[in-house]
């Protein structure tokens, strides 16, 4: 006999003593005591309350009325107008910045406010020579 079909007489045993474990017809059925007995629930058993719409919480930074809005708002009305949008926005432990960009400005302008929607400045992050 070649190795090869060595290998595969030992695999077909290992195969069929595996298959023979998963049991048949001829299995005996287990003894009561290992039986174990489900209750089903009764059909009219009560339906589980209604949870409330419940509204994901809006952002406090970056959602309506949040302080992106606000430090947009206070920009524009420090600047006369002419905002464009927010560059970015850096969330530290201390606070938010939002950085502004405003037409016609050589760098950004910087609103550091709160999660709570007040704002603590707003200034210019470029040399102020150039405004």
């Amino acid at each position: 006999m070649s190795r090869r079909s060595i290998l595969f007489s030992t695999g077909c045993g290992a195969l069929v003593l595996a298959l023979s474990a998963c049991g048949g017809a001829d299995q005996a059925e287990p003894a009561a005591e290992d039986t174990v007995a489900v209750e089903e629930a009764p059909a009219e058993a009560e339906a589980p309350a209604e949870v409330a719409d419940a509204a994901p919480a809006a952002d406090p930074i970056r959602g309506p009325g949040g302080l992106e809005e606000k430090c947009l708002d206070r920009v524009n009305e420090t600047v006369g107008g002419g905002v464009i949008g927010t560059n970015r926005i850096d969330e530290a432990e201390s606070g938010v910045a939002i950085f502004v960009n405003v037409e016609g400005a050589t760098a950004p302008w910087r609103c550091f406010g709160y999660s709570d929607g007040t704002i603590e400045e707003v200034m210019f992050t470029g040399d102020e020579g150039a405004l």
